[in-house]
């Protein structure tokens, strides 16, 4: 799918998608955003930011209906996957997950919250850069009393929980999948599920500099190399298909897009890509 300079190759991502575009017919895709994505929702209302405008722009081109989930994603992890089993549950046409971040644990536990036939009505699932295994910037706001305090009071501030920081940390998040090593397994055979991780590197071009940078050096000085927030080996979900974007960094793959100009990653044909390999029989 790559051209010559080891880009995205467009006409043949856009080819790829083509290939399995009949599975997604009469699809809804609902896209679960990021932990406190809430802080973006009125900006990008009003045209400030940039939250997968042009994937779900593309998306609705080929007659696809999206959303973004209304769930509060300050809260906590077993709240939201409730809302999403809900959400299943009351819609007319099939499901497909579109996943960020936190996004992804709760997709995650609703998916293993579903019975079988509830399950059934999810046609894929999409999950980038979830913190399955935990993020290091969690263990340390969590593991400082301090640090604990001043995001308990600004998640209450906005109507979260503090228990959503506890959700993302490493041995809860390591806890959970032993726990349901079994359950997630199952989902893996009854839904087709690509976890998509990132791992950043240097850039030459300083237009292109990364806000994730200084995270991600931290990250790998600890020994998990990621994309500034989540580490590789945390991304890639037990049981599941997985790719490992070089180069990116952890809001890459949501808006690939900086100033002047400057395109990090083509949104588009990397949303292509993603389905076609998620959907596919290989």
């Amino acid at each position: 799918l790559r051209g010559p300079d080891a880009r995205l190759d467009p006409a043949a991502t856009a080819a790829a998608f083509a290939s399995v575009d009949d599975r997604l017919e009469g699809v809804r895709i609902v896209s679960v955003p990021s932990y406190l994505y809430d802080l973006l929702r009125w900006p990008n209302a009003v045209g400030i930011g940039d939250y997968m405008t042009d994937q779900r722009a593309w998306l609705e081109a080929q007659g696809l209906a999206t959303e973004i989930t209304a769930a509060d994603t300050e809260a906590a992890v077993a709240t939201n996957a409730a809302a999403l089993v809900e959400l299943v549950a009351g819609s007319d046409r099939p499901v497909c997950f579109l996943s960020h971040s936190k996004g992804g644990l709760e997709v995650l536990q609703a998916l293993v919250d579903m019975a079988p036939a509830l399950r059934a009505r999810v046609r894929c699932w999409i999950a980038l850069q979830a913190p399955f295994a935990g993020s290091p910037l969690a263990d340390v706001w969590a593991g400082d009393p301090l640090g604990r305090r001043f995001v308990a009071g600004l998640l209450e501030l906005m109507g979260g929980s503090p228990r959503s920081l506890i959700d993302l940390t490493t041995p809860v998040r390591r806890a959970d999948l032993a726990a349901h090593d079994a359950a997630i397994a199952e989902v893996v055979e009854d839904v087709p599920v690509l976890a998509v991780a990132a791992r950043l590197t240097d850039r030459e071009d300083w237009l292109a500099a990364s806000p994730f940078d200084l995270l991600r050096r931290w990250m790998e000085a600890g020994g998990a190399p990621g994309d500034g927030a989540v580490p590789v080996n945390s991304a890639i979900l037990p049981h599941a298909r997985y790719v490992v974007l070089q180069g990116l960094d952890h809001g890459d793959t949501v808006d690939g897009d900086r100033p002047f100009g400057v395109v990090v990653s083509d949104d588009v044909a990397l949303m292509q890509a993603l389905f076609a390999i998620a959907l596919s029989d290989d």
